[in-house]
């Protein structure tokens, strides 16, 4: 599991997730910032004063993940709804320092420099299968209070081996984030819609008969999908956060 992290400085980094703790809104991971050479636990939201997203997750892997209902950090702390790195939510010592901001051993944060370093930090992110769509719809808050500020066809006339539907959503949940689809396109989208010019409340993506859909409805299938819902389609889908 890895994430992009937006600091309280407006700077970004990118992080495997070491561990996280379940809250709703007051959910926190912690993270390994390379430049700072620190373990540090991330909010997933900031209040400035509204509240602010500071963690995108791309990927949600979890298969060395453990979870602890409760981990008891000392008489008056108590973390809930963990899941993570054992051998970071089973040591307490460990687990104090990073909360409390201070140093830790040499080989955790050698340790940290490595899980970094392993991370798939390609540009554009190609939806392969369903941990992709759930990266995806996680980076993107599912769309929710989102808006469509720029569709682009490019046919095959000015570009024969690349016609494409380039769609670039903007919204209060952070970064531009640009899907462009390839490969028998269709789409749904009409100008004079309300539902199609307003903000959007949810998202699906499904693979159905050897293509990709995005749609915005709860849509699993292309039978499912409404005359008023907005839907794109292709052969490949890739997608990019802006910086």
């Amino acid at each position: 599991m890895f994430a992009k992290i937006i600091t309280s400085e407006n700077k970004k980094y990118y992080s495997e997730i070491f561990a996280m703790f379940s809250n709703g809104w007051d959910s926190t991971v912690i993270t390994y910032n390379n430049e700072t050479s620190k373990f540090e636990v991330i909010n997933f939201y900031e209040k400035t004063p509204s509240l602010t997203r500071k963690v995108f997750i791309f990927d949600f892997s979890k298969e060395d993940f453990v979870k602890f209902d409760t981990i008891k950090l000392g008489a008056f702390k108590t973390l809930k709804n963990g899941e993570g790195y054992s051998w970071l939510l089973s040591d307490v010592k460990l687990l104090n320092a990073i909360i409390n901001g201070k140093e830790v051993e040499e080989s955790y944060k050698e340790l940290g420099r490595k899980c970094n370093e392993r991370l798939d930090l390609q540009e554009w992110r190609y939806i392969k299968n369903e941990k992709d769509i759930q990266g995806l719809l996680s980076a993107a808050f599912d769309f929710h209070d989102s808006y469509i500020t720029n569709i682009t066809f490019v046919n095959h006339v000015f570009e024969p081996e690349r016609p494409r539907l380039e769609v670039v959503f903007e919204g209060c949940w952070g970064p531009a984030i640009t899907l462009i689809f390839m490969g028998d396109l269709d789409l749904h989208f009409t100008l004079d819609d309300n539902r199609s010019m307003g903000e959007l409340y949810e998202a699906n993506i499904f693979f159905e008969n050897d293509k990709i859909y995005w749609t915005d409805s709860e849509a699993k299938s292309f039978e499912e999908i409404d005359e008023e819902d907005i839907y794109f389609s292709g052969k490949v889908l890739k997608w990019k956060m802006d910086d």
